[in-house]
């Protein structure tokens, strides 16, 4: 399993390599995305990124990681299968409902949430604060 950890606007769908021309593809490729590397070639390898075949060149492996244990903010809005949450009670003070939802919700079919049952309890408590001193306001078009 590998995660991709930029946004691929010219990504090469694979089809064979006979097909391989070296150039730019058209596709797109999220940062967040998580595939299983299906094929291994000598410049380069093929993801399956949920039924879509991407070819990454050996220069464009800066951008692919393994993806076994990934933060929930790297996922970046992918889903997986199964998500195993861990919720220590070293995170108290930091975690949040939303935090937790959003652990929760990268889950397709399960989620497994292990953790001391008291800090989960004041994560699911506490709302996150959406209150921002920033000077957008100024900026807004008329």
């Amino acid at each position: 399993m590998v995660i991709n950890t930029a946004n691929n606007y010219k990504a090469v769908e694979f089809y064979s390599e006979d097909c391989l021309t070296g150039e730019d593809g058209d596709c797109f490729l999220a940062n967040g995305e998580v595939g299983k590397i299906i094929k291994i070639l000598p410049y380069g390898i093929v993801v399956d990124y949920d039924g879509m075949k991407i070819f990454h060149k050996k220069v464009d492996l800066k951008n692919i990681n393994l993806a076994y244990a990934i933060s929930t903010h790297k996922m970046q809005g992918s889903q997986v299968k199964i998500v195993i949450l861990l919720v220590p009670k070293a995170h108290t003070y930091m975690l949040t409902s939303n935090l937790l939802y959003v652990g929760a919700s990268r889950a397709k079919e399960k989620c497994y949430c292990l953790g001391n049952t008291v800090t989960i309890n004041r994560a699911i408590k506490k709302k996150e604060n959406y209150n921002r001193k920033t000077l957008l306001h100024e900026y807004k078009s008329s």
